[in-house]
């Protein structure tokens, strides 16, 4: 995986955006305090975009009948991780 830095003025018309990626085990989307920290960041890097790794390894972040949708179903049963009011 490649970072790319643009200037200011570069970033003003283009945008920024950040790949978060599922590398970690637990997953990073697998609590509120750690997607609060990613928007933190995102906001203090005025990070517009952000890209959501939801596949990996055969592991599905979303409702999947092919891969294994445990890590999806863990965050329904999160009541307050089913509601993305940040």
């Amino acid at each position: 995986m490649g970072i790319i830095f643009s200037s200011d003025a570069q970033a003003k018309t283009q945008g920024r955006g950040m790949l978060v990626a599922q590398l970690s085990d637990p997953s990073i989307l697998a609590s509120r305090r750690s997607i609060s920290k990613i928007i933190t960041t995102a906001k203090k890097f005025k990070i517009d975009t952000l890209y959501i790794q939801v596949y990996r390894g055969n592991r599905a972040w979303f409702n999947s009948k092919t891969a294994d949708a445990n890590p999806y179903q863990g965050c329904l049963k999160q009541p307050a991780l089913t509601r993305w009011n940040f």
